[in-house]
């Protein structure tokens, strides 16, 4: 049986934005750990060090504890 309708690729529907951390300067390269956000119709993703403050603060907001 065929598809009756057509589905967009996943890029189309959240384009992917890649950043590099402002404090550390951690990329894709050189980054340990990753910070994804969801906003409006993009996934963000930012890079940062272990060590770095922006890692430890989505740390410290992401515990539901």
């Amino acid at each position: 049986m065929e598809p009756t309708t057509r589905t967009r690729p996943l890029a189309d529907l959240f384009p992917l934005k890649i950043l590099v951390c402002g404090w550390c300067r951690a990329g894709a390269a050189t980054g340990g750990v990753r910070t994804l956000c969801a906003e409006g119709e993009s996934l963000t993703v930012t890079w940062h060090d272990r060590a770095c403050p922006h890692h430890v603060a989505d740390l410290i907001l992401a515990d539901d504890s």
